[in-house]
């Protein structure tokens, strides 16, 4: 649950469920279309599709796409009949925020060890429980296999040391944009600025 789906995984699926069908290539599109439309009005859930800016070749932009579910309800309504209680899952959600902000306030990719460091510095250590978070190096790993962050290695440093960094995913390029980003990043800036102001009045 919550881990996007590979369209080439639901595509050869399907190539092997109608292989003996003459127009086996074209049921694909077909069948999605069928799926989307069911999923929306019978359970309510969008099957949205996302896809990763590809790392290939200058001009390649097909990227890599995938499918991940998502619920075309009212929040509230969701909030009124979800059978887990909303704050069970609200810590993960505020995870996503954080780490998305430094990530984007480094200018779109940040280096493992300096985004640990500076999460360390906000009271989020990788090794230690967090009350809200639970393990955070559990929760970061939840990110990164639903989408929402990417690792992935980095340029070699000057002493040829290999290290990793972090950039934004699909899931998070789909659901999330840097406008909102922006705006909570002032938004927590301008609280900081008001109770420094209130301290010294």
């Amino acid at each position: 649950p919550g881990v996007p789906v590979p369209r080439s995984k639901l595509n050869d699926a399907m190539m092997t469920e109608y292989a003996d069908h003459p127009r086996k290539r074209k049921i694909p599109p077909v069948v999605m279309a069928i799926a989307q439309s069911r999923m929306l009005s019978v359970f309510g859930i969008e099957m949205v599709e996302v896809e990763r800016p590809s790392e290939g070749k200058k001009g390649d932009d097909t990227g890599n796409k995938y499918y991940v579910l998502r619920s075309a309800l009212p929040a509230q309504m969701r909030q009124a009949y979800m059978p887990t209680p909303l704050d069970e899952k609200m810590p993960d959600q505020g995870l996503i925020v954080l780490v998305l902000s430094l990530i984007h306030m480094q200018g779109g990719k940040m280096i493992e060890d300096d985004l640990w460091a500076t999460l360390e510095l906000l009271g989020v250590q990788k090794e230690v429980p967090h009350p809200h978070f639970r393990k955070p190096k559990d929760a970061m790993q939840k990110l990164e296999a639903a989408r929402y962050i990417i690792r992935r290695k980095a340029a070699a440093h000057s002493g040829g040391q290999v290290c990793f960094e972090y950039v934004w995913g699909e899931c998070a390029h789909s659901e999330i944009s840097q406008e909102q980003i922006k705006a909570f990043i002032e938004n927590l800036f301008n609280k900081q600025q008001q109770r420094r102001e209130l301290v010294y009045v």
